[in-house]
């Protein structure tokens, strides 16, 4: 912090006072600003973001906020810091509680900039070193770290119109301190690198780790030396992973917008369905074909949570109504994780023979039922129409003659269960999920909260970019598909000084559907399976008996769907709104 003024803010107050005015001593602490809603709120931190992060930043995230010292005092500034070397020229009547010069990049810094001797990246990467070795900068971005977290802080800039954009570098140091100063010897800008090695990381990399702290902070999440959660509710968990999902829709957009059209013909409003002739029957989405391009489409664009690429062995179905003409819901199954917790706790399954178990089943990455059937409860149908014998079939059609990836070897196309997880804790769709008395899925436990959904796909391929650059292979392929992901995942934050970012703390429920009545003993003692016997015309007259009639009666909600609303929705988001 600076005690002193400078001999030109000495003067700039005196010019004040002359006409009637007063500005308050640096370190002086007016009235508290009242309370703020939002963690921060900037007027040019959203524009100015969008250029170094995958989307612009909400205003809701700290109390923390920038602007320039010409655009006036407001009520809703809180505690004001000014953030200049020097008084600024020709501002009269400036009101501010502490003026922090050390925060401020300094003036040889700034010139060189200006002039075009250094670019943007080596301003950034100069401006952190200053700020690193400075003790009076460390204590004055404790401080306002401490006051942001009772009020609002808005840092003054002297620029005319907007904030310079190096003030994201300064939120993200007052915001996570404990990454900039780690210790005196710079270890900020060089944290352990891959196998535990010193690296210093580059300009690019610095940039990298900025706009995906930011991207987090802006998602909902709290940084300090570990990532966690702000708000630990079901709506918090609901907000990331939509923000994702929205990101990916406008990554998409040539594909969402061309066909939408097509999509939109063979969706239907509730009023031209009439439950009791649902008729059911079973496609398989092949690459290149109508269905594949109607699936991506509504998986893409219905769904709350961002589509993930399946990896390995891969099924897509798609039910479709042939009695009203459309899709009523997707069912999505690729390879599992090699090991689950969970899953291999259950069924008895050790490291000695994972790859065996873990080729005779499958995980379903997405079911569910699109509109208007998602209203009469067609989440259930799709759930247990995994489990018909017609999905074993296809399984053992697609896979007889196949050699493993990993080991090579043709095993006999058995498909003996499914695993699959909620969105968040216990799911309404699998909990108590019966068919004719016996239930169809199993709670099994959750995940431990690890995964790489909260980066959006623009920050992962920027994350692959610098493994690839450091010599560490990012194929994806089978073989290397989820697991390895989260493998590259814990690496690319470790180099970054992340660690432990992977771990997003969303522990998801985990269920498994055996398609087998003696599944443990199978696994364990190595029986003779006792096939489940489940067509789909009779899961689907269960299901019409069960749920979809009698919700058909007790609501409305399925009638009053228009297709026009959910397809205006999707170009709202496209258009950024």
């Amino acid at each position: 912090m600076q005690s002193r003024r400078p001999a030109g803010a000495r003067q700039a107050l005196a010019s004040a006072r002359a006409n009637g005015r007063r500005r308050t001593a640096p370190q002086e602490t007016s009235r508290p600003a009242p309370a703020a809603a939002s963690r921060i709120r900037a007027k040019s931190v959203v524009a100015t973001a969008a250029a170094h992060a995958s989307t612009a930043a909400p205003a809701a995230a700290s109390r923390i906020r920038a602007k320039s010292v010409r655009t006036g005092k407001e009520n809703s500034d809180g505690m004001r810091v000014l953030v200049t070397r020097y008084s600024p020229y020709k501002v009269r009547g400036l009101v501010y509680e502490q003026w922090c010069t050390a925060l401020a990049p300094s003036g040889a810094l700034l010139r060189r900039y200006k002039k075009g001797e250094i670019s943007r990246g080596a301003f950034s990467h100069e401006y952190r070193h200053e700020l690193r070795t400075s003790d009076a900068a460390r204590k004055a971005a404790l401080s306002i770290a401490d006051t942001a977290k009772e009020r609002r802080v808005t840092l003054l800039f002297d620029t005319h119109g907007g904030v310079p954009y190096y003030h994201i570098e300064l939120r993200r140091m007052i915001e996570c301190p404990g990454l900039v100063w780690r210790d005196r010897t710079g270890a900020g800008d060089t944290p352990p690198g891959i196998g535990g090695a010193p690296a210093r990381l580059k300009p690019n990399e610095i940039g990298l780790r900025d706009r995906i702290m930011l991207h987090l902070k802006d998602s909902g999440f709290s940084i300090d030396q570990q990532l966690g959660l702000a708000r630990y509710t079901a709506q918090s968990y609901r907000d990331i992973q939509l923000k994702a999902r929205n990101e990916q829709i406008r990554d998409n957009a040539d594909f969402i917008r061309a066909n939408a059209e097509a999509a939109r013909s063979k969706c239907r409003d509730g009023s031209y369905i009439d439950p009791s002739k649902i008729s059911l029957e079973i496609r398989v989405v092949e690459p290149g074909t109508y269905e594949a391009d109607l699936f991506r489409w509504w998986n893409m664009t219905w769904w709350s949570m961002p589509y993930q690429k399946a990896y390995g062995r891969q099924i897509r179905l798609m039910l479709w109504d042939s009695h009203h003409d459309a899709p009523f819901g997707l069912v999505s199954l690729q390879s599992p994780v090699l090991r689950m917790g969970a899953r291999d706790s259950y069924l008895g399954i050790d490291g000695s023979n994972a790859e065996l178990w873990a080729n005779m089943s499958m995980s379903a990455q997405r079911v569910g039922a699109l509109p208007p059937y998602n209203e009469l409860i067609g989440g259930k149908m799709a759930a247990l129409a995994m489990t018909a014998d017609e999905v074993r079939k296809i399984y053992r059609k697609r896979y007889k003659g196949k050699a493993t990836v990993m080991k090579g070897r043709i095993l006999e196309p058995k498909l003996l269960f499914l695993t699959t997880t909620s969105a968040f804790g216990p799911s309404s769709t699998y909990d108590r999920l019966t068919y004719r008395g016996d239930l169809a899925a199993v709670p099994i436990g959750y995940t431990n909260g690890d995964g790489t959904f909260h980066l959006p796909d623009a920050l992962t391929r920027e994350l692959y970019g610098v493994m690839r650059e450091r010599g560490v292979p990012t194929a994806t392929t089978y073989g290397n598909g989820p697991s390895r992901k989260l493998k590259i995942f814990k690496q690319a934050f470790r180099h970054l000084g992340l660690s432990g970012f992977q771990r997003h703390g969303i522990r998801r429920q985990v269920y498994l559907f055996p398609l087998a009545t003696n599944l443990r003993n199978v696994i364990a003692k190595g029986r003779r399976q006792l096939w489940v016997h489940r067509t789909l015309e009779d899961i689907e007259e269960y299901w019409k008996d069960r749920w979809a009639i009698a919700r058909s009666r007790r609501t409305t909600a399925w009638r009053e769907f228009k297709a026009a609303g959910h397809f205006d929705g999707v170009e709202r988001i496209l258009d950024g709104a």
